[in-house]
C-alpha cells in the first residue's frame, strides 16, 4: 500500500463507481481543469454514446501527455451503463488512444456487461491490437447498497417489524415498480390489462408524457416495442390496449405527490408502503434479451423489503442474484424461466407464474408466502447488513487492488 493515497480525478459531472469507493489507498475528487499536476489515475465516465469515444473534449493537454508517458493511468468507467461491446467502438477507441500516444496497457475499461471482455478479446485478436484490461462491476447494486442508511441493524429490525405487522391483510397480489417506460415493461403492462390482471397488482408507471418537456413518448415507445425480437405476435395482441394504459396516467409510490422526485429515488431501496400491501414483486429489469448482460438494483429491491419476486429479465438473472449471496424462491415459483434463452418464451413462463397466483383463492396466499418467511428474513438481513459491508470491504477494494496490481505488473 502506498504511503500516501493515489490521486484519482473524475472528469466531468457524470456518475462514476469511484464516487462511492471509500478506499484509503485513493484520494478521489472531481477534476478541476485549472489543475496543473496530472493525477495518478484519471477516471473517464463513459456514459455517452458508446460509438463516440471522442466525448472527452476539453481534457487538459498536460493530462494526455502524462497518460502518454505512463504517469497517469486511465479508467474508462462504463459501469453506469449497460453497453455491449461494439467492434466499431473498440476500433475508434484504440485509434484515439494511439493518436494520443497512450498505451492500452495503461488503460482499464470497467463495464456491467458479463460478455464484454470475451467480445472485446475476439475483436482485439482479429484486429491485432494490444489489450486494455476489462473489469466487471455492478454500479447500480453498489449504489443501492452504499446509499442505505448507516444503521444497518436498526434498519433491518424496523423493516422486520413492518413485515410482521402486515400479516394477512394485503389487498393486492403483486407489486410492480415500473416507473421508467421501456419496451418490455410496456408489453408487460399492456398484457396485464389484456388478461384482466391489472387490478390484482399495485403498479407504478411514469406514463407517456416526457417529464422534461411534456412531449408524447408514445410513438417512440411503440416503435421500440415492435422491434423486440420475437415479440411480434404478443405485441399485436396487446397493442390495442394502449389507450387504456395511457388513460391511467402517471402512477407513483412514495413520492409525496410529486412525481418529479422519482429521479432522486432511482437507485434506492425504500421501504414503500406498497410492499406491505402485496404478497410478491414482479421485477421488470432494464433489458430482456437472449444473453446474460447485467444485473441492476431492480432485482434486489424486493429482497431487502421482505418480498419474493419474479423477474422479467435476461437469462441467468436469478443466478447472479444468488451469486451475491441471496436466496431465490424455487420453493414458491417455477424458476426454470431463468434458464430459458428465448425472451418471448421466458416472458410467457414468468407471466404464467404470475397468473397462477392471481387466479387462485386469495385465502391460500398467506400460507404460501408464509412458507418462505425464513428466506424473506434471510434476504432482508443479507441485503441490508451484509451487502453494504461486502461492497465496502471486498468488492470496492477488490477492484482497486486488481487495477493497481495490473499496472504494477506492467511497470
Amino acid at each position: 500500500m502506498a504511503a500516501t493515497p493515489l490521486q484519482v480525478r473524475i472528469y466531468g459531472a457524470r456518475h462514476s463507481l469511484f464516487d462511492h469507493v471509500g478506499d484509503p489507498r485513493l484520494a478521489v475528487r472531481r477534476l478541476d481543469e485549472t489543475e496543473h499536476d496530472p493525477p495518478d489515475i484519471l477516471v473517464l465516465p463513459a456514459a455517452q454514446d458508446p460509438l463516440k469515444p471522442e466525448f472527452w473534449p476539453g481534457l487538459p493537454g498536460q493530462i494526455w501527455r502524462a497518460a502518454a508517458a505512463g504517469r497517469t493511468k486511465l479508467v474508462l468507467d462504463a459501469s453506469v451503463e449497460g453497453y455491449r461491446h461494439h467492434d466499431v467502438f473498440s476500433e475508434k477507441l484504440h485509434r484515439l488512444l494511439a493518436g494520443r500516444g497512450v498505451r492500452p496497457a495503461d488503460v482499464a475499461y470497467v463495464t456491467q456487461d458479463r460478455l464484454y471482455e470475451a467480445d472485446y478479446e475476439a475483436w482485439r485478436r482479429a484486429a491485432g491490437a494490444l489489450p486494455m484490461r476489462v473489469f466487471v462491476y455492478d454500479y447500480f447494486i453498489q449504489r443501492l447498497a452504499l446509499e442505505l442508511p448507516a444503521d444497518a441493524a436498526g434498519l433491518y429490525e424496523a423493516r422486520l417489524k413492518r413485515f410482521e405487522a402486515a400479516g394477512a391483510a394485503r389487498p393486492k397480489v403483486f407489486l410492480s415498480l415500473n416507473y421508467t417506460p421501456r419496451a418490455t415493461k410496456l408489453v408487460f403492462l399492456l398484457d396485464l390489462i389484456d388478461r384482466g390482471l391489472w387490478d390484482d397488482g399495485l403498479i407504478s408507471f411514469g406514463g407517456f408524457a416526457s417529464p422534461e418537456d411534456g412531449g408524447d413518448l408514445t410513438p417512440g415507445l411503440v416503435k421500440r416495442m415492435n422491434r423486440l425480437p420475437g415479440f411480434k405476435k404478443l405485441v399485436r395482441r396487446v397493442e390495442p390496449r394502449l389507450d387504456e394504459l395511457k388513460a391511467k396516467g402517471r402512477i407513483t409510490f412514495g413520492l409525496e405527490g410529486d412525481p418529479r422526485t422519482h429521479t432522486k429515488q432511482t437507485y434506492r431501496a425504500d421501504a414503500l408502503a406498497e410492499y406491505a400491501r402485496s404478497w410478491f414483486s414482479v421485477v421488470a429489469e432494464t433489458e430482456m434479451e437472449s444473453r446474460l448482460n447485467r444485473l441492476t438494483e431492480k432485482s434486489l429491491k424486493p429482497l431487502v423489503n421482505f418480498h419474493p419476486m419474479l423477474v422479467l429479465g435476461n437469462p441467468g438473472t436469478l443466478a447472479l442474484v444468488r451469486q451475491y449471496g441471496f436466496q431465490t424462491f424455487g420453493a414458491l415459483f417455477d424458476e426454470s424461466y431463468d434458464e430459458e434463452p428465448d425472451p418471448p418464451r421466458r416472458f410467457e413462463l414468468v407471466f404464467a407464474q404470475l397468473e397462477r397466483f392471481c387466479r387462485q383463492d386469495r385465502e391460500r396466499l398467506p400460507g404460501l408466502i408464509g412458507a418462505v418467511s425464513e428466506t424473506l428474513r434471510f434476504n432482508a438481513r443479507h441485503g441490508l447488513i451484509e451487502l453494504p459491508r461486502r461492497f465496502r470491504e471486498e468488492l470496492g477494494p477488490g477492484l482497486v487492488t486488481a487495477l493497481l496490481d495490473g499496472w504494477r505488473a506492467e511497470s
